[in-house]
């Protein structure tokens, strides 16, 4: 093994006719949002986490999108959230009357009415994170964004010529070691795309895929993550940088890592040594991965070789 590559990717370009990556917020949006009611609590909760999009920003909690597409409409401040997110108040807490007087069956005597998210409190975000599906893996990547050792610049990474809404790279972090920015897969260590099938390992594809797209569209986000930066500073987010430059990343590394979370102490060696079921992985991953890093339900992203993380030249 050997460090990071130092070299910047280059050249880059970009087929033409494809959209731009773009990731930005007007002065005006920037302002108001500074100035909106509800976004100190936003700022000061480690729970959510913004992520800026083109003229939107999404607030992700526990690796779901809680509040996405926050934009300004007609002057006023807009967005959207999933229904099954949204708990029900209800006069009596833990208890709704239901009464059975005509042939609709069992109704609510006093309907409950959906709690909104309001100034998204502590409190408001604490009802709402409480519907939030439990998935796993998101669990993991929210372990991961949460690490005060971790530099996240967004989450739901989609490319220019994603045709599909899984067609997404999990983190783009800034990894003070290598000083770069680096797109970051998540697996757990019980998912079946780690495991050849069919002599093929699936995430193999998948990290190949991500370091071709570095290749054709590495520009575009390196510019758009240089732009991500300075706006997470003047909104006000400039905590949950850590060390990243005052003008955003430099360079990206010229392949994406990977992250197997869920991992024991004795899964970590077996892993790294590439036994058993693990060496068609081993085998074909520095091919297409600038490193992979070992876990249990959190971890610091670093670009060191140790003993939770093999660093491919």
């Amino acid at each position: 093994m050997t460090t990071m590559p130092g070299e910047p990717l280059a050249p880059f370009g970009r087929p033409p006719g494809r959209p731009m990556f773009r990731r930005s917020l007007s002065d005006e949006f920037v302002s108001r949002l500074c100035a909106a009611p509800f976004w100190p609590n936003v700022v000061s909760n480690p729970e959510l986490q913004p992520e800026i999009r083109d003229g939107t920003i999404t607030i992700y909690c526990r690796g779901s999108g809680l509040v996405r597409d926050l934009r300004l409409d007609g002057g006023r401040w807009a967005a959207w959230t999933h229904p099954t997110f949204v708990p029900a108040g209800a006069r009596e807490p833990g208890r709704l009357e239901l009464r059975c007087d005509d042939p609709s069956g069992l109704t609510f005597a006093v309907p409950p009415t959906a709690v909104p998210p309001g100034l998204l409190s502590a409190e408001a975000v604490s009802a709402y994170r409480a519907r939030l599906p439990a998935r796993p893996e998101d669990v993991l990547k929210d372990a991961i964004v949460r690490h005060p050792g971790n530099a996240v610049l967004d989450q739901e990474v989609a490319f220019a010529d994603s045709r599909s809404d899984r067609d997404r790279v999990d983190l783009c972090a800034y990894l003070g070691d290598a000083q770069a920015a680096a797109l970051v897969e998540i697996k757990r260590i019980e998912d079946a795309r780690l495991a050849p099938k069919d002599g093929a390992v699936e995430v193999i594809a998948q990290l190949a895929a991500y370091g071709r797209r570095l290749a054709t569209q590495g520009a575009e986000l390196l510019a758009a993550f240089q732009a991500v930066v300075q706006l997470k500073r003047r909104l006000g987010l400039g905590g949950r940088l850590g060390t990243v430059p005052e003008g955003g990343p430099a360079r990206f590394l010229a392949k994406p890592l990977l992250v197997i979370g869920g991992c024991a102490g004795a899964d970590v060696e077996e892993i790294r040594e590439g036994r058993g079921r693990w060496a068609p992985l081993l085998r074909d991953l520095p091919g297409v991965a600038a490193g992979l890093i070992l876990c249990g339900e959190a971890c610091k992203l670093v670009a060191r070789p140790n003993r939770h993380t093999l660093v491919f030249g």
